[in-house]
């Protein structure tokens, strides 16, 4: 099946990217940004109430798990307008932070909300927890590209053409409209994580202010939850030892 060839893929991708991605201890704080909100997900993706619920019991879960566990990360902020989903945490690096934002607005404005709040002047990581198995290795090293000053930003993308998700197997862009691509035309902007500066943000510049820094994505690092199709593949991801 579909699944279970990309899984076969997937396992032997990742047995092979072990070792070369261990270096990666710096000296740069790493905070991570999660925006969560039930409502933009089930209004934006049209889910059925199981797979939101998925999404927030056991996806949001295990990521938050492997953030804490990371000593890459030093920081990581769950941007909700719902507390109780971190019941049951107890780790220093882990804050709640109360959303002002609401689900109509753009990813900007959402970045622009949070850095009112929390006024933090270093670059940050926006992660999008519907890509649940980035790399935090490769998190940190985009980051510390960006804070030595070569990029004002960087982003995961995947060539165009590559299919990356069941759902869009017969697609040559499946996300042609995703925002970034006015500014990227060497790759496809999935939108699962990017870099960025808080002072581009909040000058009103893009999330990804040129220029980019381009952060080829593995395959397991495409696994998502935008649609319920990959919930099996995540599954299979989970139990069989890969990092969570």
């Amino acid at each position: 099946s579909f699944v279970s060839n990309r899984y076969l893929h997937l396992m032997g991708e990742y047995n092979g990217s072990i070792s070369k991605n261990q270096w990666c201890y710096g000296t740069y704080i790493m905070n991570i940004f999660i925006p969560y909100n039930q409502k933009y997900i089930l209004t934006t993706y049209g889910f059925e109430g199981d797979h939101a619920s998925f999404i927030e019991d056991v996806v949001l879960r295990n990521l938050l798990k492997r953030l804490i566990k990371s000593k890459l990360v030093n920081r990581i902020d769950l941007y909700s307008q719902d507390k109780n989903v971190l019941t049951g945490f107890h780790s220093k690096k882990l804050n709640f932070v109360e959303s002002i934002s609401d689900e109509s607005e753009r990813s900007e404005e959402i970045i622009k909300d949070y850095l009112t709040i929390t006024k933090l002047n270093e670059p940050i990581v926006y992660y999008n927890l519907m890509f649940p198995f980035t790399e935090i290795a490769k998190l940190h090293g985009a980051l510390n590209d960006v804070q030595s000053g070569k990029y004002e930003s960087a982003t995961g993308v995947v060539d165009k053409g590559i299919v990356w998700s069941s759902d869009s197997a017969y697609d040559i862009d499946p996300l042609a409209s995703t925002p970034s691509q006015t500014e990227i035309d060497t790759g496809l902007d999935v939108g699962s994580f990017c870099i960025i500066k808080p002072e581009n943000i909040l000058r009103g510049f893009r999330r990804t202010t040129p220029p980019v820094k381009l952060i080829a994505l593995a395959s397991r690092e495409l696994v998502n939850m935008r649609t319920s199709r990959d919930k099996e593949l995540y599954q299979l991801i989970i139990s069989s030892g890969m990092p969570l």
